[in-house]
């Protein structure tokens, strides 16, 4: 018998480090402490909070979504084709 908590636990701390990698990282420089102050509402630098806040976390949330859309429709055409 397989152990499904194990591998449901390692896909989610994948799922939510990759969250936070694409929080972190990008085509502008920032410090892991720049973007969780933007994250937290203390507004230090415009700059830095407009980038995390318009941009890389709304990206984050879409690529979360996405993944799990299709995740769903490839579940609905297997249980469509009756494929296991």
């Amino acid at each position: 018998m397989k152990n499904y908590a194990l591998t449901f636990s390692v896909l989610v701390v994948s799922v939510v480090a990759m969250f936070a990698v694409n929080l972190f990282f990008g085509s502008i420089h920032l410090d892991a402490s720049e973007v969780m102050s933007a994250l937290l509402g203390h507004n230090g630098n415009s700059v830095t909070s407009f980038v995390v806040i318009e941009s890389r976390l709304p990206q984050a949330i879409t690529a979360m979504l996405c993944g799990a859309g299709l995740a769903v429709s490839g579940l609905m055409l297997q249980t469509i084709f009756h494929n296991p």
